[in-house]
Parts: C-alpha cells; structure tokens; sequence
C-alpha cells in the first residue's frame, strides 16, 4: 500500500488541539510502528490495544469529521496497520527481527 503524506488538524474535548496538530505530522516521519503507538519497544498486547484505542478515537475519520483540515484517513491507516503488526505475535517478531538487522547495520 502506498500512502502518501497528509497534514490534518483536528479536535476532541479530551485532548490538545495542539498536540493533535502533531499527529499526522509525527506519522509521515516515523519509521517505527512502536513510535507510531507511541508505545516502548517490549510493551505488552494490553498496552498495544490500549494504544490503538486512544489513537484511534482521536484519528479515525469517522469521529475527526468537520474539525479536520485534511484527511485523517492517511494517519489512521499507519496506526491501524502498526496496530495489526504488533498485535500479532508472528507478525511483530518478524518485525522486531527486521528492526534488529537494521540497528546493526
């Protein structure tokens, strides 16, 4: 899937409009699915899921609507997919092993 980079601004009564500017922002330059997260490396399927959730009802196109200047859709799509990969334990340890080869290289 190719997806090309957005900016979006949106807004929920929960959290900080400033710190929602940065979101998408944040996404188009990370490489790690952990930092997209926003979770540690090592964090448990509990502490994922728990992650997902909160991002996910700040970025998901359905609940950002009209308070966005640009799709949300872009950043949504890179939490769901870190989401799948890290929720999977097959799929994250193939991962974390890709992670690794690329540290030492």
């Amino acid at each position: 899937i190719s997806l090309s980079a957005t900016t979006a601004s949106f807004y929920t009564c929960a959290e900080e409009p400033s710190k929602l500017r940065q979101i998408p922002q944040r996404l188009s330059a990370t490489p790690s699915l952990y930092e997209i997260l926003e979770i540690p490396v090592g964090s448990t399927s509990q502490v994922i899921k728990l992650a997902y959730r909160r991002l996910a009802r700040i970025c998901h196109p359905d609940v950002a609507g009209n308070r966005r200047n640009c799709s949300s859709a872009h950043a949504f799509m890179k939490i769901h997919v870190a989401y799948c990969t890290l929720s999977d334990p097959e799929k994250r340890a193939i991962y974390d092993r890709r992670i690794l080869c690329r540290r030492r290289r």
